[in-house]
């Protein structure tokens, strides 16, 4: 007769598995927990069954039994989950804590039961084993509770009867918010129906009575109280979730996670424009001897505004002031010139590093030329732009050809890019730099595209255009080797 049962389950369960992979694909996002969790409830099942007949003692088969009514919560609480966001868009924060809480609730009571389960089973049971099974009873108890009263809230908040606050929260209109009271429906009756196979096994556990239990007791409590509700439930969520199966279309389009369901439109609250959008004319006097601006006593403006306005007048003239008392033209002198001692220290950094490399030190000629590039862009900003991009670009190109002999590709690929980006024309070394490091990472579709843009740059026939084009003939063998092969 077990065998009977066993065999019921696998005849029933596995064909559910078919129209809940149809679910998952068509209840797109939102119901993704609730389908996919419900898939693993059959699958869980199916499993069991299998193992059971194979050996009727096995061990797994009866820890799969006992925790095999977690993924059903778990998928009401999914259920659950997407027929909330239909009827009521609410918060997201607030949703995802509920089902955070549920999550936490099952997994913890899942992993007592399990590990109680398997203690029984086990050479050596020990009596705390049976009381990790009671608590983790009891924690799916409290989810299903926890489940219960959050579907009767939402229930009572959506139609109305809620507070006003609440009330204002209702579910959108449209073809969502039906999807939405529908799937409802149906979570809450599979709540009502799985409480039966919650509270048999929370009193078989408690009692341990030898007729109550959920593998080996009476076959007629087996099937009245453990397998028809569960299985019951599982239709119900199908079927409800077929009767909604365009929810995962019409809830894209008509419904928002993030945002509460529509209430009537209400004008957003002016802000106040910003002091730099705001033009405010005042009445100046220029003094026709010193042309110094001044504020005439008024009473449309505050003491405070008069005093502000005063102090911005009074650094304009002393601005004045300061270039009428220069000498003729009254034009402020031209900036410093270049400072010497920098340009010498730059190049003396230059000329070591240089010296470095040729001794193939490189690591001491990427330091060298490293400080002679901090010197170079600390230039200040007054000074001729080109002085820095003319020492700049050949610091750069000079550091990549020392990156390259230790093969430090992409290091030396980036300061040659730089290299390039500070003098683009009369520069085809760090050209051919850049193609090269790119071409030995195997990148040779970019570094055919900076050859053919560094040959119309410098000219085929310019003194570096050989090279160019001798390294553009390497990448194009190498790239046709790489279609060949």
């Amino acid at each position: 007769m077990t065998s009977g049962l066993l065999i019921a389950q696998i005849a029933l369960y596995a064909p559910l598995t078919l129209p809940t992979l149809y679910l998952l694909f068509r209840h797109g996002y939102h119901g993704l927990l609730a389908w996919l969790y419900l898939l693993a409830f059959c699958v869980l099942r199916v499993t069991g069954a299998a193992m059971g007949l194979n050996d009727p003692h096995n061990a797994g088969a009866q820890i799969i039994s006992s925790i095999g009514l977690s993924p059903l919560l778990l998928s009401i609480d999914g259920v659950l989950h997407e027929a909330r966001i239909y009827c009521l868009s609410p918060s997201k924060r607030t949703e995802w804590s509920f089902m955070a809480l549920i999550h936490v609730l099952v997994a913890t009571g899942v992993a007592m039961v399990g590990v109680g389960a398997g203690g029984l089973l086990g050479d050596t049971p020990k009596p705390s084993d049976l009381s990790n099974i009671k608590v983790g009873m009891v924690l799916l108890e409290v989810a299903w509770g926890v489940l219960a009263l959050l579907g009767l809230w939402t229930l009572w908040i959506g139609t109305g009867r809620g507070r006003k606050s609440a009330g204002n929260r209702g579910a959108p209109a449209g073809l969502a918010a039906r999807e939405g009271w529908l799937i409802l429906t149906g979570t809450l009756l599979a709540l009502a129906v799985v409480e039966i196979s919650v509270v048999y096994m929370l009193v078989a556990e408690f009692t341990q009575r030898a007729d109550l239990n959920p593998t080996t007791g009476s076959l007629a409590v087996r099937v009245v109280l453990g397998f028809f509700p569960e299985l019951l439930a599982a239709i119900v969520l199908v079927l409800a979730g077929f009767v909604t199966r365009r929810a995962g279309e019409v809830g894209a389009v008509t419904t928002d996670f993030t945002t509460p369901s529509p209430r009537p439109p209400v004008s957003p609250t002016p802000k106040m424009a910003s002091e730099i959008d705001l033009y405010n004319q005042y009445p100046l006097h220029m003094d026709p001897a010193t042309k110094a601006l001044s504020l005439p006593h008024s009473s449309a403006q505050t003491p405070s505004q008069t005093a502000a306005i005063n102090t911005e007048l009074e650094e304009l003239n002393q601005l004045h002031r300061a270039l009428i008392s220069l000498d003729p033209p009254n034009i402020p002198p031209a900036p410093l010139p270049v400072n010497p001692k920098r340009s010498a220290q730059i190049s003396k950094l230059r000329d070591s590093a240089n010296a470095a490399h040729r001794k193939s030190n490189y690591e001491e000629a990427i330091k060298l030329y490293s400080y002679a590039i901090d010197m170079g862009l600390s230039r200040p900003g007054w000074e001729p732009i080109g002085v820095a991009r003319e020492e700049l670009s050949a610091l750069y190109a000079n550091r990549a050809q020392a990156q390259m002999a230790l093969q430090a590709w992409p290091e030396a690929l980036v300061d040659a890019k730089a290299s390039v980006d500070s003098k683009p024309v009369g520069n085809v070394k760090a050209w051919w730099r850049i193609a090269k490091c790119l071409a030995e990472m195997s990148r040779y579709e970019e570094a055919r595209k900076f050859l053919h843009k560094s040959l119309d740059i410098e000219g085929k026939d310019s003194e570096g255009g050989k090279e160019l084009f001798a390294l553009l003939g390497e990448v194009d063998r190498a790239l046709l080797r790489g279609l060949s092969a």
